[in-house]
């Protein structure tokens, strides 16, 4: 009984360890998948490992070669990102490094070719309340050292998450006139018109030649009626457990989940729980909720992770 006993909890530990260790896939947005086959990179665990205070983040791309390294304060990768970060190409070479602090990019970032010449140096502009961050462009060089932007002004071409490159001109570091972009395959993917670093109109194409046209490079999902339709109807149907309510526990509980290309919400999980019944009510709650409109880049559907707050409170 004892040797029966002993060999449970051997299984129970090893079962533990390898869901904490299970992959995690990301398409070239980042954004969790499922399956494999659309995926760009993968992590061996959604947990960091401690070094010097933080938690060190390894993203590699799918034949195992490091893609990115990255920190945070909290155990969990999707946490706010402190400090270096650094990604790379499947050769090796350095691609991109600079600070994060609280996930905003600090201080100077530099961009790089394949073959390591520096490509472009570049920092970030927040401005309080708004999504949307503007690129001051610095310097940029081509792949031959050739400098072709001195002090914000010049003409940039650049390689994007591996998949297409956009080339415009740049006039006192910001994106200025008209920006085209293509595939790795040369096929046009858009055509955007700046000014002073703003984006005033893009059009776009898919790998059909399906043409889309948009004023924002990026808009995110979002429930019919906004985000506080969302919570008033979060309101009507969420039950208080009992047993959560006859102890007086209250809490957010955040619920992560996909929007996919057609609106419905996938992979739903809690990643952040405060009692088991409340956890499970949010679940129960979230397979209810009426498709979204999906997020949208360069004016076509594509898939988002969200990451929402549901709260329990006694009156």
């Amino acid at each position: 009984m004892r040797k029966t006993t002993l060999a449970f909890l051997l299984f129970l530990i090893t079962s533990i360890s390898s869901l904490g260790q299970s992959i995690i896939y990301f398409n070239e947005d980042h954004t969790e998948v499922m399956d494999k086959n659309d995926a760009v990179y993968y992590a061996n665990s959604h947990i960091g490992e401690l070094e010097n205070e933080k938690y060190k983040h390894t993203t590699f791309y799918l034949d195992g070669t490091i893609y990115s390294t990255y920190y945070t304060k909290e155990k969990k990768r999707y946490k706010d990102k402190f400090g270096d970060f650094e990604s790379y190409y499947k050769n090796g070479n350095l691609k991109e490094k600079g600070v994060f602090d609280a996930s905003k990019k600090v201080g100077i970032w530099h961009y790089y070719h394949s073959n390591s010449q520096e490509n472009f140096s570049y920092e970030m502009k927040y401005k309080e309340g708004e999504f949307e961050e503007t690129t001051l462009f610095i310097n940029a060089w081509d792949s031959l050292g050739n400098q072709t932007v001195k002090n914000g002004n010049g003409q940039l071409k650049y390689l994007t998450k591996n998949s297409f490159y956009q080339e415009g001109m740049v006039k006192n570091k910001l994106k200025t006139g008209e920006w085209n972009g293509t595939y790795i395959d040369g096929k046009p993917y858009f055509i955007e018109t700046y000014k002073n670093g703003k984006l005033k109109k893009g059009n776009s194409w898919d790998s059909e030649g399906k043409k889309y046209s948009y004023t924002k490079t990026y808009k995110r999902a979002f429930y019919p009626g906004g985000i506080w339709d969302f919570y008033n109807w979060i309101g009507k149907v969420l039950r208080y457990p009992d047993d959560a309510k006859k102890q007086g526990i209250e809490g957010k509980v955040y619920v992560a989940f996909i929007v996919d290309k057609s609106g419905q919400l996938t992979e739903i999980n809690v990643v952040k729980g405060v009692y088991e019944s409340m956890d499970r009510e949010v679940l129960r709650v979230m397979q209810l909720v009426k498709p979204w409109s999906p997020a949208k880049k360069r004016g076509q559907k594509t898939i988002s992770r969200m990451i929402l707050p549901i709260s329990f409170r006694l009156s």
